[in-house]
């Protein structure tokens, strides 16, 4: 399956239909999960892996993460109405994957791969720390998008604790899906990052 289909097939995925501010709850475009997931599996990262999505929505992760050919994933999610859509979406498709509701901060799993679109911290200030911790000490790579606002900060943290391979920036856009939302649309300026963590999985 090349880039293009994969994003097609994330592209159909049930959303989430009412977002909740202050767990910033904005989806991950198809265009961007592809492209993050398509090259993790080009570098050997996703294919028979363990691989797990932290805070995963409606599951465009690790639905993607399943169809490149992890061997396993789990999606945890803490919101429960996002976790039905996330399960309502991997049963549609007929995908072996764990859905977890809860916080990731109460599970302790060992995996090769994590790959998330973390809370920005807009809302609540350094709400995207528990996500990079948990993925530094429990796997081996991880994933992750990032408001590029934050970048300099959360890339001196990361580098405290484990070894950037690489960035690629991405445009991410956000229709309107609150009320102190302004604009119909906007673009905001990320980029993916890949980290080795230090821990031997």
């Amino acid at each position: 399956m090349d880039q293009k289909e994969l994003e097609i097939i994330l592209s159909k995925l049930d959303g989430i239909q009412k977002s909740k501010a202050k767990l910033e709850q904005y989806p991950t475009p198809a265009n961007v999960a592809a492209a993050l997931l398509y090259r993790a599996a080009l570098e050997g990262d996703i294919i028979g892996k363990r691989v797990a999505d932290l805070g995963s929505g409606n599951g465009i992760l690790a639905i993607g993460a399943k169809i490149l050919g992890a061997n396993s994933v789990t999606a945890i999610e803490i919101d429960e109405d996002s976790f039905n859509v996330c399960r309502r979406n991997v049963q549609k498709l007929g995908l072996d994957i764990d859905c977890i509701n809860g916080n990731i901060e109460d599970f302790q799993l060992k995996v090769n791969t994590v790959v998330m679109n973390p809370p920005f911290g807009s809302q609540v200030r350094d709400a995207d720390i528990p996500f990079i911790e948990w993925s530094i000490n429990n796997s081996e790579i991880f994933y992750i998008i990032m408001n590029s606002k934050s970048g300099d900060f959360l890339q001196q943290y990361i580098r405290n604790r484990g070894e950037i391979l690489w960035k690629f920036r991405v445009p991410i856009e956000i229709r309107r899906m609150q009320n102190f939302h302004r604009r119909e649309r906007v673009n905001i300026d990320s980029f993916i990052l890949k980290v080795r963590s230090w821990q031997k999985i």
